[in-house]
């Protein structure tokens, strides 16, 4: 996954894996390359850092958050390495590996976008997600970013590039933002940039994860409460609305739509609690929050890898 910083890479990576695993902010967070590998039925994760040499430098059998946000922040520690079962997957594969990197615009250090560069060199990468910040959209970053990107895919045949539009769930539909309006936006400034044809995914990645949370009865903050019911409060009024706004191939929209079809919805009143929600609306959830479209979507592309 490529964003600038802050875009939301870590927060979208949690919300695939159903964990609060990687650190997440309003601020640069990430400054290792991490890659997580789903593995079913595994108990926990596991995990190991390493030095910039490749040696490795620690390893746990069961690392909590703390820890890797601790190794994160070690100035020796230049990658993490990740694995364990992914709660919210629909059937992804198993050995799947999703790849965090620093956000390459860090003005805080100029050495990120080495990294990020670094590893896509030495880590096979068959399909990327870039992360936009629904409200940073057009900035002089992204731009920037994008066109140094968009040189490496040229060169790479084959390689796959997909957006995702983060934090749509923060729109104030009685202000005037309409998502169908950001979404062309998205596509236009996309194919200004030179990517023909855009595949774009509108996602709300942070209420996915709390839904996940919730669903397993974890505690959530107040603040994370407020978001999950925001988020609620928009699937109320618009269920469907950011699987029908998706950029994305006919055969994905159809599955998640199946997916949603599938769940019959509760209709609780919001004001009973957050576990006062069935199961069944958290799914629905994490479904129509733009989290099923992509795992769906990486299922798809990666079908037509192995066929290719």
């Amino acid at each position: 996954m490529v964003a600038t910083v802050s875009a939301g890479k870590s927060a979208l990576i949690n919300a695939l894996i159903g964990r609060e695993l990687l650190h997440s902010a309003n601020e640069a967070t990430t400054a290792c390359v991490a890659s997580i590998e789903h593995r079913p039925g595994q108990s926990g994760f596991h995990g190991r850092c390493l030095s910039s040499t490749g040696r490795e430098l620690v390893r746990h059998d069961d690392v909590s958050a703390d820890q890797i946000r601790s190794w994160n922040g070690d100035a020796h520690v230049r990658r993490i390495d990740l694995s364990g079962p992914f709660r919210s997957s629909r059937g992804l594969a198993n050995r799947l590996v999703l790849l965090d990197t620093p956000g390459p615009n860090n003005s805080m250090d100029a050495d990120h976008e080495k990294r990020v560069f670094d590893a896509w060199r030495k880590i096979p990468v068959q399909f990327v997600l870039y992360v936009l910040d629904i409200g940073q959209l057009t900035t002089a970053d992204n731009k920037a970013l994008l066109r140094k990107l968009h040189r490496r895919i040229k060169a790479r045949p084959g390689l796959r590039i997909a957006f995702v539009l983060n934090k749509v769930d923060l729109l104030d539909r009685e202000r005037g933002e309409d998502l169908q309006a950001y979404v062309a936006q998205a596509r236009a400034f996309l194919e200004e940039a030179g990517f023909a044809e855009p595949m774009v995914i509108p996602t709300m990645a942070a209420a996915a994860l709390y839904a996940t949370m919730a669903r397993h009865d974890e505690p959530l903050t107040r603040g994370q409460r407020a978001r999950l019911r925001q988020a609620l409060q928009a699937m109320e009024d618009h269920e469907q609305g950011l699987v029908s706004a998706a950029i994305v191939p006919a055969a994905v929209r159809r599955r998640v739509l199946k997916d949603l079809s599938e769940l019959e919805p509760t209709r609780p009143a919001l004001s009973g609690g957050d576990q006062a929600l069935a199961t069944e609306d958290w799914q629905r959830l994490v479904c129509m929050s733009g989290i099923r479209t992509i795992e769906h979507l990486i299922k798809h592309q990666r079908n037509a890898y192995e066929k290719s």
